[in-house]
């Protein structure tokens, strides 16, 4: 452990006197001036901010991973396979691996020295640190692997056989993207999907909320501990969602079998097809079934609801706690 001496306290005291006459007054004529002192000596708010924006074009690849720390991650459509990186050289490390068509990125954060004394202009620190990937047109990845501990991830425009993100406290958003197997986890933000499709969507969440628009799936297996999973237009062949506490609410929904277990929470299904055209199953022990308008109550507050045994659809809904309401397409809430 360092001992701060009497010196280091009176030099450290007349730096924030100091650093504070100088930020307002770079403050007061537009500029962004601060000091920092710490166990490697004295940077100012220059050192720290600036950043740098380098370009790479990289050889064409078929299987791409990403691991990255504290890091905005973007792969989007472009012209050419390239790597923009953006951020303060004295933040981050980077390390790439390439073997035949296979590329490796692991971008980790740099321990930075202890600072006793901090006098900054943190508006507009710095810019966002971030990596961009454009990936051509014409071009399907075998493999797209991205991991990160935090900041949000976004992809527009991909198309790749197999699909893995793994967020820890950040955004995943994923818009026109085609992915033949996609797995999208996240522990504490959100995911957002939009214009999908492909075969297989895991999706697991801890404290998340999920939601899509016009997707299109062959089977969809959703795990969630807490939070909403919410879409419209959604069309999947098979759905398997298994929800501790939040709501599912699934709108224009063109399914053939759907199996919903939750905890707490209202289940709200909006369905494509006829009614007469579902095996019905549902039951909760505590709450309230509305079946196309209908109110089915038994048992006091247990309720249970089938219809149409024979049908060739399969919609099975099983809530501990909760109401669960199925209506059709046109159908108001």
């Amino acid at each position: 452990m360092k001992r701060i001496t009497m010196g280091m306290l009176i030099v450290s005291g007349s730096c924030i006197i100091g650093g504070a006459s100088l930020t307002a007054a770079g403050i007061a004529s537009g500029g962004k001036v601060g000091l920092q002192i710490t166990e490697n000596g004295i940077r100012t708010s220059e050192d720290i901010q600036e950043s740098r924006e380098t370009t790479e074009l990289l050889d064409s690849v078929r299987k791409l991973s990403l691991n990255v720390e504290g890091m905005y991650v973007e792969v989007s459509e472009g012209d050419t396979f390239a790597l923009t990186l953006r951020c303060r050289e004295d933040e981050y490390e980077v390390e790439k691996k390439q073997e035949d068509d296979s590329l490796q990125i692991t971008i980790k954060q740099k321990e930075q020295p202890e600072a006793y004394v901090s006098v900054l202009d943190f508006d507009d620190a710095s810019e966002t640190s971030g990596i961009y990937l454009t990936v051509p047109k014409d071009c399907k990845l075998e493999a797209l692997e991205i991991l990160s501990d935090s900041e949000d991830i976004n992809l527009e425009k991909v198309c790749t056989a197999e699909l893995e993100i793994v967020n820890g406290s950040g955004c995943i958003r994923c818009k026109k993207v085609c992915a033949e197997e996609a797995v999208l986890q996240c522990s504490d933000g959100d995911i957002y999907g939009e214009k999908m499709q492909g075969n297989s969507l895991v999706t697991i969440t801890e404290s998340a909320n999920v939601s899509f628009d016009d997707i299109e799936y062959k089977t969809w297996t959703a795990k969630a501990e807490e939070g909403q999973l919410s879409g419209s237009r959604i069309t999947i062949q098979n759905i398997d969602i298994q929800s501790e506490d939040g709501e599912v609410n699934l709108e224009e929904l063109d399914t053939e079998d759907t199996s919903i277990v939750t905890g707490t929470g209202t289940v709200f299904l909006s369905l494509y097809d006829e009614r007469e055209n579902y095996h019905l199953k549902c039951y909760t022990k505590y709450g309230t079934i509305y079946a196309y308008g209908e109110d089915v109550m038994e048992d006091g507050s247990t309720a249970e609801y089938e219809q149409n045994p024979n049908a060739g659809k399969t919609i099975e809904v099983r809530s501990r706690e909760g109401e669960i309401n199925l209506a059709s397409e046109n159908m108001e809430r």
